[in-house]
């Protein structure tokens, strides 16, 4: 998560979504000029620039961490820096966000020559295993409390990570920082085939429970119920 004193934005950061290529490119107008250096994992840091999460496994004794919730920010921060800030995020697609998690949850433990006919499989088993009260990994994914808060839509842009550029390009603009896609990092981006085709992916029971589970997002953000 980031909050810039000096270009007055705050970045929520969802799951699976080029969060951390993102939080990157705009971290710069959150630490004092040129102070910048980047590191994929890093710590801390709270300055009269703005504040950057840290981003690591353990975040304990930690204000201001990795994938915080708006609520928390805003009550880190005051109502008054949060009302008056401009704020925004990144959403994707449900079917392949959750595409996305299998890949990324399980990069560690499946087999480089795994054929796709055993991934499908295996894809559908993992998202059958999934229940948001208990399973790291799918509470990870239901990450609406990043623009939520008590059920409300808290946050003022969207960008789609479909169209990732042209949204990037407009909160740019909008908060008055320099547009350069050629400093967009894609970060992450190797736990998953680069050609694969998601409609395989889904039966109609897989197709179901994203729906079910992602009603919200389908509705408000007007993602297509089929894969």
């Amino acid at each position: 998560m980031l909050v810039s004193h000096r270009n007055a934005f705050i970045f929520t950061k969802t799951v699976k979504t080029a969060g951390t290529s993102v939080e990157c490119f705009f971290e710069p107008f959150c630490v004092p000029e040129g102070a910048y250096k980047f590191l994929e994992s890093r710590g801390e840091s709270c300055a009269d620039a703005g504040i950057v999460g840290y981003r690591g496994a353990i975040r304990d004794g930690k204000t201001f961490f990795n994938h915080m919730s708006a609520g928390a920010i805003k009550n880190a921060i005051g109502s008054r820096l949060w009302s008056s800030y401009f704020k925004f995020t990144v959403v994707r697609n449900p079917f392949d966000k959750m595409l996305s998690a299998y890949f990324w949850f399980n990069r560690n433990k499946m087999p480089s020559e795994m054929r796709e006919d055993d991934r499908i499989t295996d894809f559908r088993d993992w998202l059958e295993e999934k229940t948001f009260a208990e399973d790291i990994d799918a509470r990870m994914v239901f990450d609406r409390d990043k623009y939520l808060i008590d059920g409300e839509i808290a946050l003022d842009y969207f960008i789609r990570y479909e169209s990732l550029c042209d949204g990037m390009q407009f909160v740019c603009e909008r908060v008055g920082v320099p547009w350069r896609a050629e400093r967009l990092m894609y970060l992450k981006a190797g736990s998953r085939p680069c050609k694969i085709d998601r409609h395989l992916y889904y039966d109609s029971v897989a197709t179901q429970k994203v729906i079910q589970w992602f009603d919200f997002e389908f509705e408000y953000f007007c993602y297509p119920r089929e894969p």
